[in-house]
Parts: structure tokens; C-alpha cells; sequence
């Protein structure tokens, strides 16, 4: 298995085992799903709102 670093280094070390070409790749893949998942999904558990937008909203106040 290969591990990339603190921030990724056992769920990249999962994704190459699943199928992914090299860290770069598992990298890419995961980093585009975070953006979905923080970004994008809304989240019930914060009424319906980003993670993103629950976060910088309290930064703005």
C-alpha cells in the first residue's frame, strides 16, 4: 500500500487498493469528491446547508 502524506495517507492507501492508478490519480479523485461534499451537498444535520457555508458564515460573524 502506499500512503501520501498525514491528510490523505490512509484513505488514499484504501483508494489504491479499490482501483485507483497511482496516488496522483486517488488524490485528484478525492479531492474533487471533498469539494462535492463540503461545497456542493447539502447536509441535513445542518438544515439543508453546506459545511462550507455553515463555516464561513460563522467566520463572518
Amino acid at each position: 500500500m502506499v500512503k501520501a502524506g498525514r491528510r490523505h495517507g490512509p484513505v488514499i492507501s484504501i483508494g489504491l487498493a479499490r482501483g485507483y492508478e497511482s496516488v496522483p490519480h486517488a488524490r485528484e479523485s478525492l479531492d474533487a469528491y471533498f469539494t462535492f461534499y463540503n461545497g456542493e451537498r447539502p447536509h441535513q444535520a445542518l438544515n439543508n446547508a453546506t459545511p462550507w457555508q455553515c463555516h464561513y458564515a460563522g467566520a463572518r460573524s
